[in-house]
This record gives structure tokens, C-alpha cells and sequence, in this order.
């Protein structure tokens, strides 16, 4: 390994006098590396000395400054410029003179122009520039370029009201000035310093020269690099160059090549390898492999920390492609990428509370708030609480979402409205309390925030709510912060509102939190700071919010440990400490790039900038650099280097080799060597994919275990280990067994169902029907419909399903298009109502009694059959049962109400197949009926005053709804039956013989079916009627079932029988 460096500067602390404080100073992007491998080095050491570690500091020039003045100078305790205060402060200077201003009047309050502006006071910081050099340099341009002359001039009046304001702050340029006067306090050091040779901020250039000057002992350490700011204060002349094992070749290139005209025999080709791809996908698979072949080659014994790959600034295609291939390979690697903080979870919380009032409560900004994990993750910090706890969890939040949908619940006015936060059980209709409690308490937290936040003192307000911490008053922090950032924030609501608290009680940063949410609180405490005692609207402060976030942010992909392959920009310049370093993305559009004209400043005007005032690299400079970082890059390794490029972009444009990669690879054509062109996965070397893992998969079966007889006794019983069932689960078990065993036997929920839907309609309707059917005896016939929409209203404590109307009726009124669909099926109801007085129905069919049950504890008992195990109860609801009386004798017939269509086609065809297109339901409800007769047929005679013989008649359905009406297209997709079959036997072609054989052959049927569920043997197997319709197809679990015929499963395939069949 590249140790040398290492090894000499381990060498120089282990000589010098050990009570000297070694300091050893180096750039932010080598720091931990140097840190790191300085440390590691003294552990390793085999003589016996014994080394004050404490008294080793690696800092960089701000992180000494800090450490050293905090508690001693008062400057420290100002708050700190960070970028988000520096671009408002721009932001409100640039505000403040942008009448005055001459050529950027217009782009003032662009948010690309302030931070171009910011970056370039930046600079002028780092040149300790005061407001008075910038009028100076723009007299002295004045001469030769008055439109150069007028945009200094207007930069000059900016930089004169934004350089005053930087005396309320701490600035690293500050810290570091601080420093140099007060190096005293430091005491005796020994001084090492790793990095560039020339330094481009005259404030750390000149701490470098009084660290130096006052130092028992000093060693500075620089590798080779361009000289860009050829003129620039503080250049370091008295240096210590490491040679680097195999770099003197590369050295010589260094100092001797022009980028425009390079020297192919000076290059030494052995120390490099090239690399042309197809497209950038296929270039991140050569890398990954070529690392792969050098951590696999015991011959070489190479580690993973041996290597560091640099990718094009900003390129975050490249970066990611990459570090997908190497998780390809399980190379552990570290990758730092560029990304902006919009969308974290504290953003989209903020965003959420200062949406405006009118769309505070909307649906989609509540699901953008609770997504966030943060708000009901605070309820759960009580550990007692259990119910806090519990309402944390992800899918509680959805449940609050889907009752938001359900009952369109989107204004301030319905969330304070307590009667649209009932939830419901679906058998029973009954308030389901454990539901509604959770309901309750999230809506209990988020009317809480919303409410907290105070308009006329917003900022305050909103720092108050983010920060402070009341468990008994159910507030909860959801920014953690440190002491200092909590002094400051005291101090500044103290200052500048008078209505803020005396002392906030502030809590302490949580540990393990992501690089992303912690620099989105710093970023927004910044913000917060800076504006706390300005007037400010909600939405001002949103918009500043977003501008903040959306600046670029670097962060940390992955911490799998030192080991680990290095992701660097190509502009982070790393210590020299790798044996591999691979350099990607190397097209001339990246190295050196195009001259494009820039926002502040034209190619033209950039070349006349005087070179004795030197405040800003010029684009064709800029170029210069581009090409100085692949030298530094390249300095880096010490065995070998890696160079590859992409011949087409994203977008399938071609592109052409950086001048650099063309000298390299042309030198290795001219010694024979075959250059490598990756066109194909193949000519990788590495396998694409190792299927071994997933071998099992490529032959795994869907087909379920049997539960076994105890189970299944004990998932489809009742507590009394009783078995009931209605026609609907018997349908269901016919149609698709795994179905049955889902809902009936695990008692899974269905999911919701959200809106108007033809479930809800048709219990509207079923709930319509059922009043008028009770009034139609009392009333006259022009009032029954008014009568029965008006009972429905009030149905609350008459009605069975009284919870589950509720909810229903109050889906229909929720919004005004609901209302309208209301309106539709009332229309419905009435027409179909009124039609059947019209026709003198009701004349000969008398309606006795509506929703009429069987088979559970409140109402008669239903048909029980035998089966091998236990009995079978059967049970259901019989919508209307009426009474026709011919030839004195008094026939019973039963209606079904049907609210979509009757699909005949698909009952004849599934195993429960009865003649004439007949369904089990209204068999079901005649075996209910005959055992009713059996042993209550006096007392039915007494309640309902007949006389004389009863009978069966006829088992029907009445299809509700006119398929005429074109309005209700789209509200529910289904078809509807004529207007013809609004009453129609299903045994008018049946004697009763037919019946009865058909009630033998159902009952059959049956015990055949739950025979075999009882032994717990389950299959999947729907059916499908001529690769059409099929039993699953309409299925509210099918994504549970993960039915697909790839992985062994089957349909039952039937053929569709026509009428005359």
C-alpha cells in the first residue's frame, strides 16, 4: 500500500518532543483518511513507546479555530453563517438595492442568480475582499469595459449592504482570523501539514504562515497540483515533497506536459489501464469487475480500502449505477452522493403545517404529514402508554387515511365534527371502540399542530412547535438539537418576540440519525433563526423553506466499516494513501467541458478581468482545473490507475474521449497492447448474476399444506365450536376455496372500499326498500317514498345495521357529487317503488315482513345439515317476504332485492351447478322457510291472520335499478338487468318435484364441500369458465393469494353452457 506519507509523518510525531499538542492540519476531504491511517499506524507500531493519543488532533483550519476559541472568545458564540443564512441575507440585500441596480434588475431575485451571487461573496471572503476593493476594481475596469464596469458596480452596491451583517455572525473566514491573532492559546505544538501547496483562502493562508512562525516544530507535506491563482496571498514556498513509490514518471507529467499538447513518451503506460464502454451502465460493470478481480486475486492480496474510485461531479446516474454493480458483487463500499433534501420526512412535515388554511386539512396534505413516521412516532415515547405505542404503527396510519377517503373527510369543519370519526365492524355494524379510539387520538395530534402554529408570530411559533418538548400537555419534539443551537434559539425568541417563552425546554439530538434529517434540521434551524421577528406569511416561509432544502447536499450511502471501497467526486481531493485508483465518466464533455456563457459574467467580460485582482476563475480556468483533479486523482494511487469513458450518454449522444484519456490510450495502441471495449456483458469476466441462491425458487410450487383436522376446526368454528354459514361463504367456497379460507377462516379484512361504491348503494337501497316495504300497509301509496327516504334518515336506533347506514349515509352526503348520486338512487328507489304500485302489485302480493333473519341467536333457526364432524348451521337475511293468497290457500314468496345484474351464466357453470340457471341463495332461503313451516306455522298464521293452508310460492329477484337510466354509468361497474325481469320465478320451469331433487343434489353439494374443508385440505383452485371469467379474477385478497399458473397453480376450466344446454 501507498504508505510512505503515512509512515513519514508517523515517524515525525514519534521523534519530537512528546508533551508538544501535535497538530496536524489537512483538507475537510482528506481528513478522516489521514485521521484514520495515522492512528492505525501508531497501533501497529512494534516499539515499545508509549504515545499521549490526546494530545494528536487532525483538524482542518475551522475545526482548529473552533475547538481552540469556544469558551475563550465571544465570536463563538454568535450563530453561524451557514449557506441557508448566507442566501438570505443575499436574498434581502439583493431586495434592499434592487432599485438602484443597473444590469441585474431583472434576475435580482432569480434563485439561480442569488446563488451565483453567493458563491461569488464567497469568494471574496475567502480573498478577505472588503466592499471598498470592489469599488476599486470596478473604476479600474471602467476604462476598457463599461458593461464589465456596470455589473461590478451593481455587484459592489449588493456586497456594501451584505457586508455589514456579517458581524452578527460566526464565519469560518472569522474563526480562522481570530485564530491567527490568538494563537497563544494553543500553547507548545508541533505543527504537520497535508495538503496543497498553494492555498486559495488568504485567511488560512496566512493562520498556515502564524501556526508555522510559532511552532516548536513544523513539517508541511504537498503533493503535486496545478498553480491556478498564480498571484494569490500566502503561498507556501518552504514545503516537504514525499517521493511516492512509482511516481516519478507521473511526476515528470505533471510538470512538464501541456494539457493542449501532451507528450505520449513521457507517459508510463504499465501504471494504467483503459477502459471504453458501450454506455455508462456497462462502464460501471467494467469498473465493479476490475474490482472484483483485484480483491479476488490472492496473488495480490488486495483490500477493499486499497481502492478509491472518482466519478464526474454531480454525475449521480454514474454513482448509483455503480454502487448498484458492486452490490452485485457484495463489494462493501462507501458512496457519496449529491441530492437535495425536498422530500425527507421533516420537509414534508413542515410543508404540511404551513400549507395554506384552506387546503390545511385536505386529504393529500394529512397523508403527506403522517407519511412523514414522525408525528405519531412521538405519540409513542410514553412507554407506558400501550395505545400510544400502538397508533405509531404504519398501518393504523392507513387506516386513518382510508376513513379520511371514505368519508371525504377534507375541511377543518368535518374534522371537528365527532360524528365522522365512528369506525364500524364489518359483521355486526357495530362501533368498532379500539378503532375509533385510535382515530381519535391521531386526529387529537394533528388538530394539535395546526393549531399551535400562530399566524401573526409564525416563525416563533412554528420554532416553539418544532423544538420544545411537553409530554403532559401532549406536545413532542420533532427537532432535537444541541445545547448550543438550544442557547441560541433562546436567545433569539427572547431578543426579537416578545410573546416566546422564558426558557424552551429543548431536548438532545437523537442518536443513529440519518445524515439526510440531520442536515434538514440544521438547515431549517438556520432558516428559523435568521427569521425569527420578521413578519412573515405562511406560505413566504414555505417557499424559503423549499428554497433552502433544495440546495445540493452530500451525504453517506452506506457504514459497513473501514473496509470498504471509497466513491469520491472527481473534485474531492484524497490523500495519497491508495494502491487503485479508478478514474470514471472521462469524456471530453466532463474533462475539461464546455465554455458556456455564465449568469454574472460573459466570456468576453472574464477576459478582461485583471489578473493582479485575481476574485474569479475564468470558464477556460475552470476547464484547466477540471483536467489539474484527474492529476490529483491519479497521484493518488501508487500501484496502478484505471481511466474509462462512455462512448454514449443517457440519451444515446455520442461522445468523445477528455484529451487526457486519448494521450493514455493511444500510447498503449503504439506498444501493441489491444485496448478494452466493453460492447457486451460477456466480456466481463464476472458473472452477471449468482442464481445459486435462488434455485429453490425456480422449482418452487404454490400448492399449500394441508392444515390438518384440529386446525381447521379450530379456524372455521365459533368459540362453541359451532360451524355456521351463509349463502354468501357458500358461494365464496364454491367459487374459490382459498378464498374461503382467508376471509372465513383467518378473518382477514377485506380492504376498504373507498367512495361511492356498488357494495354501499346497494345497502342504501336494501335500507330504502326495507321502510317502504314496513310503511306500505300504513300509508297511502303517494307518500310511501317520501315516508321510507325520511325513515332511513332517522334510522339510528330502529334500524339492525343502524352503525353501518350511518356510515353510509354520511359517505352520500360527504361531498356534493355524492350528494348527487344520492339523489340518483333515491330516483332509483322511487321508480321502482312507484312501478310496482302502477302495476297493482301490491294488490295481490302483500308485504308482511322486510329483513327478515335466520339462523342466528335474535331470529328463527335456520336449516341445519349433518355433516361427518359437526352440524352446519345455516343462516341469512331475507330481503322481503310476501303473502298471495289463491283459491284460499296462502303461498309465501320471497324477494330478493337486486341492485346490479343476475349472472345466471356464471352460477350454472361453477360446481354448485343447478338447473335452469338457478342459484343456491333462493334454495337456501326455501330449506330456511320449509323448517320455519315445520314448527312454526301456527304461530305464523297468528301474527300474520291467516287462514286456511300455507305454501311456498315463489323465490324471486327484483332488480332495482332501471337499466335505462344512463346517469348511473360509471358509478358502479356492472350491467343491469331489463325491466321485464323485475320479477321472474327462478322455478317457474320447475315442478316440484325438479325442487326438490334440486335441494337434494345442493344439499349434497354442500356436505361434500365442508367435508372436505374440515379435513383441512385447501386448494387453490378457482374457476375459470373458458379462459374468460374466473374465480379470482374480482377477488379482494387475489394480491395475498399470489395465484399464477407459472409456479404451480391451477384453474378448474369449465365450459360455458348456453340456454338450450
Amino acid at each position: 500500500m501507498n504508505n510512505q506519507l503515512i509512515e513519514t509523518i508517523v515517524e515525525s510525531i514519534k521523534n519530537s518532543n512528546q508533551s508538544l499538542t501535535k497538530l496536524i492540519i489537512t483538507p475537510a476531504t482528506m481528513r478522516n483518511d489521514l485521521e484514520l491511517s495515522i492512528f492505525q499506524s501508531l497501533a501497529d507500531s512494534q516499539q515499545e513507546i508509549v504515545f499521549a493519543t490526546d494530545k494528536i488532533f487532525v483538524r482542518t483550519f475551522e475545526e482548529l479555530a473552533t475547538a481552540t476559541l469556544a469558551g475563550e472568545i465571544p465570536v463563538v458564540s454568535y450563530p453561524l453563517l451557514t449557506s441557508s443564512v448566507r442566501l438570505q441575507i443575499i436574498e434581502e440585500s439583493l431586495k434592499s438595492t434592487q432599485s438602484k441596480l443597473k444590469v441585474f434588475k431583472k434576475s435580482a431575485l432569480k434563485l439561480g442568480f442569488i446563488r451565483k451571487v453567493s458563491q461569488l461573496f464567497e469568494q471574496f471572503d475567502q480573498n478577505a475582499w472588503t466592499p471598498a476593493v470592489v469599488d476599486e476594481l470596478a473604476q479600474i475596469v471602467k476604462k476598457t469595459n463599461l458593461s464589465l464596469s456596470n455589473k461590478l458596480a451593481d455587484l459592489a452596491l449588493v456586497y456594501h449592504h451584505f457586508y455589514p451583517q456579517l458581524a452578527n455572525y460566526q464565519t469560518k473566514s472569522k474563526l480562522i482570523d481570530v485564530l491567527s491573532e490568538q494563537v497563544g492559546l494553543l500553547g507548545d505544538y508541533q505543527l504537520i501539514y497535508v495538503g496543497e501547496s498553494i492555498l486559495t483562502d488568504a485567511h488560512e493562508a496566512r493562520l498556515l504562515q502564524v501556526l508555522q512562525a510559532n511552532a516548536q516544530q513544523s513539517d508541511l507535506y504537498s503533493f503535486p497540483t496545478w498553480q491556478t491563482f498564480t498571484n494569490h496571498p500566502g503561498v507556501i514556498k518552504t514545503t516537504k515533497k514525499v517521493e511516492l513509490p512509482g511516481s516519478s514518471e507521473t511526476n515528470s507529467l505533471f510538470e512538464q506536459v501541456n494539457l493542449l499538447a501532451p507528450k505520449t513518451n513521457l507517459i508510463n503506460t504499465e501504471r494504467f489501464e483503459v477502459g471504453k464502454a458501450l454506455d455508462k451502465p456497462l462502464e460501471a460493470r467494467w469498473v465493479a469487475s476490475q474490482i472484483h478481480h483485484l480483491v479476488t486475486d490472492k496473488t495480490k492480496s488486495v483490500r477493499l480500502r486499497d481502492i478509491v474510485v472518482f466519478l464526474p461531479t454531480g454525475d449521480r446516474f454514474l454513482s448509483r449505477q455503480l454502487s448498484q454493480e458492486l452490490n452485485k458483487l457484495n463489494l462493501d463500499h462507501n458512496n457519496y452522493e449529491t441530492t437535495t433534501l425536498t422530500n425527507t420526512p421533516l420537509s414534508n412535515v413542515i410543508q404540511s403545517i404551513l400549507a395554506p388554511v384552506e387546503l390545511r386539512y385536505t386529504i393529500k396534505n394529512i397523508e403527506r404529514l403522517l407519511n412523514s413516521g414522525l408525528i405519531l412516532a412521538n405519540l409513542a415515547t410514553d412507554t407506558t402508554n400501550v395505545k400510544s405505542q400502538m397508533i405509531a404503527n404504519r398501518w393504523v396510519r392507513q387506516q386513518f387515511i382510508n376513513h379520511l377517503k371514505q368519508n371525504q373527510i377534507e375541511t377543518e369543519m368535518d374534522w371537528k365534527n365527532d360524528d365522522m370519526w365512528t369506525v364500524l365492524n364489518q359483521d355486526d355494524g357495530l362501533i368498532n371502540s379500539d378503532k375509533t379510539d385510535n382515530l381519535h387520538a391521531i386526529r387529537q395530534r394533528v388538530q394539535g399542530l395546526f393549531e399551535q402554529v400562530n399566524e401573526e408570530r409564525l416563525v416563533a411559533s412554528l420554532i416553539e412547535l418544532l423544538t420544545t418538548e411537553n409530554p403532559a400537555e401532549g406536545q413532542f419534539s420533532l427537532l432535537t438539537i444541541d445545547k448550543r443551537q438550544a442557547s441560541n434559539l433562546t436567545w433569539y425568541l427572547k431578543k426579537y418576540d416578545k410573546d416566546a417563552e422564558q426558557q424552551l425546554n429543548l431536548v438532545s439530538p437523537k442518536t443513529g440519525m440519518g445524515s439526510l434529517m440531520t442536515e434538514t434540521r440544521h438547515r431549517i434551524i438556520d432558516l428559523l433563526l435568521y427569521l425569527v421577528g420578521q413578519p412573515m406569511t405562511s406560505s413566504q416561509l414555505s417557499q424559503k423553506i423549499k428554497s433552502i432544502l433544495s440546495q445540493p447536499f452530500a451525504y453517506q450511502t452506506n457504514d459497513n466499516g473501514i473496509d470498504e471501497v471509497k466513491i469520491v467526486p472527481i473534485d474531492q481531493v484524497q490523500l495519497p494513501k491508495y494502491r487503485y485508483a479508478f478514474v470514471m465518466g472521462m469524456s471530453q464533455s466532463n474533462y475539461p467541458g464546455e465554455l458556456k456563457a455564465d449568469q454574472l459574467f460573459t466570456l468576453v467580460e472574464e477576459a478582461d478581468l485583471p489578473n493582479e485582482n485575481r476574485f474569479h476563475l475564468t470558464q477556460s480556468e475552470q476547464m484547466i482545473a477540471k483536467e489539474n483533479e484527474l492529476f490529483e486523482a491519479m497521484q493518488t494511487s501508487s500501484e496502478r490507475v484505471y481511466l474509462s469513458y462512455s462512448v454514449n450518454d443517457l440519451t444515446g449522444k455520442l461522445q468523445t474521449a477528455s484529451p487526457y484519456f486519448k494521450v493514455v490510450a493511444d500510447a498503449k495502441v503504439a506498444e501493441g497492447e489491444v485496448l478494452n471495449t466493453i460492447d457486451n456483458n460477456q466480456l466481463l469476466g464476472v458473472a452477471e448474476f449468482d442464481a445459486r441462491p435462488f434455485a429453490r425458487l425456480a422449482t418452487y410450487q404454490n400448492i399449500p399444506v394441508p392444515l390438518g383436522e384440529s386446525l381447521a376446526e379450530a379456524l372455521f368454528t365459533n368459540n362453541e365450536h359451532e360451524l355456521s354459514s351463509s349463502y354468501t361463504a357458500i358461494e365464496t367456497l364454491m367459487e374459490n376455496p382459498y378464498e374461503y379460507f382467508l376471509k372465513y377462516g383467518l378473518k382477514l379484512f377485506e380492504p376498504t372500499e373507498i367512495g361511492v361504491t356498488a357494495a354501499l348503494a346497494g345497502t342504501y337501497l336494501h335500507a330504502l326498500l326495507e321502510q317502504a316495504g314496513k310503511l306500505q300497509d300504513n300509508v297511502s301509496n303517494q307518500s310511501v317514498v317520501a315516508k321510507a327516504i325520511e325513515a332511513t334518515e332517522d334510522i339510528a336506533n330502529a334500524s339492525r345495521d343502524q352503525a353501518k347506514l350511518a356510515a353510509v349515509l354520511k359517505t352520500l352526503k360527504a361531498t356534493a357529487t355524492n350528494r348527487y348520486y344520492k339523489q340518483r338512487l333515491e330516483t332509483a328507489f322511487k321508480d321502482y317503488w312507484e312501478g310496482q304500485q302502477a302495476n297493482g302489485v301490491f294488490e295481490v302480493m302483500k308485504p308482511v315482513k322486510t329483513e327478515w333473519a335466520f339462523g342466528d341467536s335474535t331470529s328463527f333457526s335456520g336449516p341445519e345439515i349433518e355433516l361427518e364432524s359437526l352440524t352446519l348451521k345455516l343462516r341469512g337475511m331475507i330481503d322481503r317476504l310476501d303473502l298471495y293468497q289463491d283459491n284460499g290457500v296462502t303461498y309465501l314468496n320471497v324477494i330478493d332485492y337486486k341492485s346490479g345484474k343476475v349472472n345466471q351464466s356464471l352460477m350454472k357453470n361453477y360446481d354448485l351447478k343447478l338447473a335452469n340457471g338457478l342459484k343456491a341463495q333462493p334454495l337456501i332461503y326455501r330449506l330456511a322457510l320449509e323448517n320455519y313451516l315445520s314448527s312454526h306455522s301456527d304461530e305464523l298464521k297468528e301474527s300474520l291472520s291467516i287462514t286456511g293452508d300455507v305454501k311456498l310460492g315463489a323465490m324471486a329477484y327484483a332488480g332495482v335499478i332501471d337499466p335505462k337510466d344512463k346517469k348511473f354509468a360509471g358509478i358502479w361497474d356492472i350491467e343491469f338487468n331489463d325491466q321485464k325481469e323485475l320479477l321472474k320465478s327462478l322455478y317457474q320451469k320447475s315442478d316440484a318435484r325438479n325442487i326438490d331433487a334440486l335441494e337434494t343434489h345442493l344439499i349434497d353439494l354442500i356436505k361434500e364441500s365442508f367435508n372436505q374443508l374440515l379435513t383441512g385440505k385447501i386448494t387453490i383452485a378457482p374457476y375459470r369458465i373458458d379462459n374468460n371469467d374466473d374465480g379470482i379474477k374480482y377477488s379482494k385478497y387475489q394480491a395475498i393469494m399470489n395465484f399464477d399458473e407459472n409456479i404451480g397453480n391451477q384453474y378448474r376450466n369449465l365450459k360455458e353452457e348456453q340456454d338450450e344446454d
